[in-house]
């Protein structure tokens, strides 16, 4: 809810983000991080746009990769909008060139490739 307020905290936070992508090997527990409301906490801290946004995405797209339950959850959940605006640079400050910006973009682009291989298209309801 708040941001980390020295390096220590930002270091523990990342360390923690580390810790769930790490987890998300497996495709049992890339399927529970999905019921367990993560893909929509993921969405929620992309679209705030604050310290945790960069770990968001790239937990998204670990918990994407290779699990078309969580692409499908992603897409109801509203994710859409929040990809591409970040995938314009809608509310970015950073210069474009930079070695963040090619990895968020790497991230961004897994994301999309992922979305494209597993949702079909039908409607769920």
């Amino acid at each position: 809810k708040r941001e980390p307020e020295d390096s220590q905290e930002q270091e523990f936070v990342q360390n923690l983000f580390d810790c769930l992508c790490n987890m998300m090997v497996t495709h049992k527990n890339q399927v529970d991080f999905g019921k367990q409301q993560g893909m929509e906490l993921m969405i929620r801290m992309m679209r705030e746009r604050k310290f945790a946004c960069r770990l968001a995405l790239r937990l998204a797209n670990h918990a994407m990769n290779h699990c078309a339950e969580n692409c499908l959850l992603f897409v109801e959940k509203l994710g859409l909008p929040v990809i591409f605006s970040l995938f314009m640079r809608r509310g970015v400050k950073e210069k474009i060139n930079s070695a963040k910006w090619r990895e968020d973009e790497e991230y961004i682009v897994s994301i999309l490739q992922s979305l494209c291989r597993y949702c079909t298209g039908t409607a769920l309801a």
